[in-house]
């Protein structure tokens, strides 16, 4: 995850939302996502850190990426559709962990994909591997 730790804070509790069905607390939380990497941009422009680790997050179309794809799983979500990935995914380690790998080669390369489709596939990324946290946590307790 990327941005200010209060970001991934609820970009985590945003994630239990979904898996949880709170689908009203995830909504609050995805606001409060987008407000807080716009902001963290703001922050950073100011700054002028150029050639940071932080250059997606400077990267406006990163960013709607980003957004976009936590909005679509909420979409998702919400309809139940079997017919989308979020609702079709097994959370077992072995595909999760396939997803993971995946998402990663598309998200680092910088020279064929965009910047919006590296920060859609990042907010895949996170979820995954929020997904293989929980897991990992139910194993050990």
């Amino acid at each position: 995850m990327f941005g200010p730790d209060k970001v991934q804070e609820d970009a985590s509790a945003f994630f239990n939302g979904l898996l949880e069905r709170k689908f009203s607390d995830a909504e609050k939380l995805l606001s409060s996502i987008e407000l807080g990497l716009v902001f963290y941009k703001i922050h950073l422009d100011k700054s002028s850190r150029k050639g940071s680790s932080k250059r997606t997050v400077n990267d406006p179309d990163y960013v709607k990426g980003y957004i976009k794809a936590l909005e679509g799983m909420l979409t998702a979500a919400k309809s139940g559709d079997d017919r989308t990935f979020l609702n079709r995914t097994a959370p077992d380690a072995e595909s999760l962990d396939e997803y993971r790998q995946q998402f990663t080669v598309f998200v680092r390369n910088d020279l064929l994909h965009p910047a919006f489709d590296r920060g859609f596939f990042s907010g895949w990324l996170d979820f995954v591997v929020h997904q293989q946290k929980l897991l990992e946590e139910k194993k050990a307790g």
